[in-house]
């Protein structure tokens, strides 16, 4: 991977989120140079390619970007350009916490998790790593919203940061919606990968084996061990143990019940069992687990507390 770009600069949000209400900014640039400044920032920046060529290198690979395509650049990523050709993009920055409306709501969405969070519940090939490509009316649509976008941005009429917000999700919703025509083959695996996984999910807190897993995907035993395998990396027996220690523990941080009952309720029959495959898992137990955890969340608000004094 040749790297021309001879400097490295740091991106604050000061620079760009200063008195800014709705944590969103819209940058429109046009390379003239053949190479860019290698640098990495502490917001994220969805990059929409309006036109021209070149490549986008990264610390972990390199890829050749052209108009239609999207891709996300996340916090600390480092990244810079090359081979540039009349390159034209669109950088919609972003802090999730400051938006008007909560990503929270999109996370149930395969896609979003892919794309967004690099979910490390796909295998690779399915993380959407590098970017997604559109065409035709998709692409039109992109760009009209991109287009009115920066309106809103530049204009600052009433109710600017608004409208901003609003067509920033229309932008998501549309790529969310049109990710199978990037990699249709890809994206069918991911939506069957994810339809189990949340199945697994919704009822780890039964008593759930294998063969219900396999009888709900449609699947034999020995088809759904070689897909999960080759999937997930591990075996659903595995997956589902490690699903319900996670349930445990999220009880175990939110609730007040007795650690028994949560033994129960996450599909354990034996509270000592649990304790000990826990333990194994979090290198606590349970109860340690919980003390750690409302301790933390003590300091928390203790800071918080200092800091608003």
């Amino acid at each position: 991977m040749g790297n021309d770009a001879k400097t490295f600069a740091l991106i604050t949000s000061t620079k760009h989120f200063t008195d800014n209400p709705c944590g969103l900014v819209i940058r429109q640039r046009h390379y003239y140079a053949e190479t860019d400044i290698k640098h990495s920032h502490d917001f994220h920046e969805l990059v929409f390619v309006r036109s021209g060529t070149g490549l986008h290198e990264t610390e972990k690979g390199q890829y050749r970007i052209s108009r239609g395509h999207v891709y996300l650049i996340r916090p600390g990523d480092v990244h810079w350009y090359s081979h540039i050709k009349n390159l034209e993009i669109v950088n919609f920055l972003y802090q999730p916490e400051r938006l008007y409306i909560s990503l929270e709501k999109l996370r149930n969405n395969a896609v979003y998790r892919a794309f967004f969070e690099n979910s490390q519940q796909y295998p690779e090939h399915l993380r959407f790593n590098n970017c997604l490509h559109f065409e035709g009316v998709v692409l039109d649509k992109l760009d009209a919203l991109s287009r009115d976008i920066e309106v809103e941005w530049h204009l600052k009429q009433s109710g600017w940061d608004i409208l901003m917000t609003t067509f920033f999700f229309q932008f998501i919703q549309v790529l969310l919606r049109n990710a199978g025509l990037s990699n249709s083959e890809a994206y069918d695996e991911m939506l069957k990968i994810d339809c189990i996984l949340q199945y697994i999910r919704n009822n780890c807190q039964k008593k759930l084996r294998p063969c219900d897993v396999a009888r709900f995907s449609g699947m034999s035993i020995r088809s759904l061990q070689r897909f999960f395998n080759v999937t997930v990396g591990m075996s659903p027996e595995h997956y589902i143990m490690q699903t319900r220690l996670n349930c445990a523990a999220e009880m175990l941080h939110s609730s007040h019940k007795r650690i028994s009952d949560i033994s129960v309720e996450c599909g354990f029959s034996d509270s000592n069992y649990f304790s000990k495959i826990f333990s194994k898992k979090f290198a606590m137990s349970p109860r340690e687990y919980r003390n750690n955890v409302y301790v933390a969340t003590d300091i928390e608000k203790a800071n918080n507390s200092e800091n608003e004094a």
